[in-house]
């Protein structure tokens, strides 16, 4: 109610464009309730000299009718109404001139940027440096690298990403120029393909001599590339029957039964290892295949056996106690609790280290 009767004074004088003149309490709507009972405070007489609403000032001063009043107002309203949409047109002139300029900048500094980038993309230095920050991302080489050490570094990096070969002293800087790493600067991923790269170069050695102990040499290359299936497909394509040198036919059914257990087919693991051991007796290396697959499969006194076996035909404990432990960091949390509880009663001293939380 309040509001309509605010709104119809409003509307009566002929200001009902005027936001403020339709609610309470503001000067305007004040002045018109003063209007009515033609008791006018000198504060509304300052307001209306001061925002310059000559007809009401001259209707409340007594100098004009009503009639003349409403002439006079509502041509005051048109002057208004025309002069508000005139200053909303040219604000949103000026926005939408700041707008332009504004996009005309971003532009203009888009094309000096692409300019900019296409000439860095030209720069040898520039391209020299990109490659080698591709090179380190994928090798997983994203940590501090010693000023001396990059340039042979980012050097051997780039000779093995393209499938080049690098020499044993080239392995050695990489795995010991960091003491303070695990591996130097041999990470797994570059280890990797090191490995593959030995494994495409002396298969293309293979093929011309069809000297099966560079298969067997190829295909371990593989297995440590993560590659066993390569390995497998090597292997199993030669015949067995055709070979006449015991240690070589060992070689073939060990590195073949490693690559088949890399993959956890089992049991063709397991005839291989033992076929293996058939040829030589006396070679320790069958005998970690069989210790590595039972252990693994939770055979763990069948595993024993045979790494005992091991040790016997010259295999270390020490080597034994590291292939356990790789063993055991891979296992599962079931097959770690079955691994840990059996070598903590075989041997709670030698095996403490299954306590180790980081394992």
């Amino acid at each position: 109610m309040i509001f309509d009767k605010h709104k119809e004074l409003a509307q009566k004088y002929h200001v009902d464009d005027i936001a403020s003149a339709l609610v309470p309490s503001t000067s305007i709507s004040n002045f018109l309730g003063e209007l009515e009972t033609s008791k006018i405070s000198m504060m509304s007489r300052r307001f209306l000299a001061k925002n310059k609403f000559i007809a009401l000032e001259r209707f409340a001063n007594g100098t004009i009718n009503f009639d003349e009043y409403e002439l006079l107002a509502k041509q005051e309203k048109v002057i208004r109404i025309m002069t508000i949409e005139k200053e909303k047109q040219e604000e949103a002139a000026r926005k939408e001139k700041f707008q332009l300029e504004l996009k005309a900048k971003y532009e203009l500094q888009r094309k000096i940027e692409r300019e900019r980038q296409k000439a860095l993309e030209k720069d040898p230095n520039y391209i020299r440096k990109q490659k080698l920050i591709k090179l380190k991302q994928k090798y997983d080489l994203d940590f501090y690298i010693e000023k001396n050490d990059y340039n042979r570094l980012m050097s051997l990096i780039d000779k093995i990403d393209k499938g080049h070969r690098i020499t044993p002293e080239d392995i050695v800087w990489l795995t010991l120029s960091r003491d303070d790493l695990y591996r130097g600067y041999f990470t797994d991923s570059l280890n990797k393909k090191h490995h593959k790269n030995e494994a495409e170069h002396i298969i293309k050695e293979y093929e011309v001599k069809n000297d099966h102990w560079l298969a067997v040499n190829a295909s371990s290359h593989y297995r440590k590339a993560c590659e066993p299936k390569s390995a497998i497909s090597i292997l199993s394509k030669i015949k067995l029957d055709s070979i006449t040198n015991k240690k070589l036919k060992s070689a073939i059914c060990t590195t073949h039964g490693g690559a088949l257990r890399d993959i956890a087919e089992w049991t063709n693991a397991i005839s291989l290892g033992e076929t293996a051991f058939s040829f030589t007796p006396d070679n320790f290396r069958p005998c970690t295949l069989l210790g590595a697959i039972y252990m693994e499969t939770s055979h763990f006194e069948l595993g024993q056996e045979w790494y005992r076996k091991a040790i016997d035909r010259g295999f270390s404990e020490k080597s034994v106690d590291d292939e356990i432990k790789s063993i055991f960091k891979k296992a599962d949390e079931n097959q770690k609790e079955a691994l840990r509880n059996y070598l903590l009663k075989l041997d709670g001293h030698r095996y403490r280290w299954v306590n180790d939380k980081k394992l």
